[in-house]
């Protein structure tokens, strides 16, 4: 049960930094040099990935091989559990490395700018958990976020 469960957390993981990157299977696999079909499977719970193939797919990613064996992104047995980071807490693990708006959006499965920005980027901003990298252009299309502050 455990293997199948890690296996789980690898393919969510695998899946939401993918999505958040703006990649489709396809890219990514043509990035890695490896099948559409073992992106798939991985991204299934069907195969695990080698220790190899895991550290070629973080650093394209841009997160860490622990990043992708985490339960922290998104496996969801229909329960919050109390060790289980919400979705800000998720995010900021994401930025870890500096992210945009749209990659920090497609991270969270959001498509409202306007909810996105109210609900969660200005409260982590005036929080003190993130920081623009172009601090004195908010607006910038050049704009990312990284975290700053994690506990």
């Amino acid at each position: 049960m455990n293997q199948v469960r890690e296996r789980l957390y690898t393919a969510r993981a695998l899946a939401a930094c993918r999505r958040a990157a703006g990649l489709t299977q396809r890219e990514l696999a043509e990035r890695i040099l490896c099948s559409t079909d073992l992106i798939s499977r991985i991204e299934r719970g069907i195969r695990d990935p080698n220790f190899q193939l895991l550290c070629v797919l973080a650093r394209t990613l841009g997160v860490t091989p622990n990043d992708l064996c985490s339960p922290d992104w998104g496996f969801d047995e229909g329960k919050k559990s109390p060790e289980r980071p919400d979705l800000t807490e998720r995010l900021l693990l994401f930025c870890r490395t500096p992210r945009t708006k749209r990659e920090m959006m497609a991270f969270c499965g959001l498509s409202s700018k306007a909810w996105f920005r109210a609900k969660i980027l200005d409260p982590l901003l005036k929080k003190g958990s993130l920081r623009r990298t172009v601090p004195e252009k908010a607006s910038s299309p050049r704009q990312k976020y990284v975290t700053i502050k994690h506990r």
